[in-house]
């Protein structure tokens, strides 16, 4: 069976490292000492998202996917990553 990602490009590991980079920041800011208090920030975190900011994420998923396509598949050279 394929993988439903089609290389490392694709514009599918966008969502998934936007959402672990963002996860990430925020459930190891309080230094979890056990793996009870890791899985507590993670619900926590997760459960704090508006449904403003996982709109704005799908909008900018979607933009991206479009400009994938337009692309073929290659390179997106003017994507600028903001902080």
């Amino acid at each position: 069976m394929a993988s439903s990602f089609t290389g490392p490009n694709s514009s599918r590991f966008f969502f998934l490292f936007f959402w672990w980079g963002y996860l990430k920041s925020k459930v190891y800011s309080t230094c979890p000492t056990d793996l009870h208090a890791l899985n507590e920030n993670i619900r926590e975190e997760i459960a704090k998202l508006s449904e403003e900011t996982l709109q704005a994420v799908m909008r900018s998923f979607l933009t991206r996917v479009h400009l994938c396509i337009e692309e073929g598949g290659g390179h997106l050279k003017d994507i600028v990553h903001k902080k």
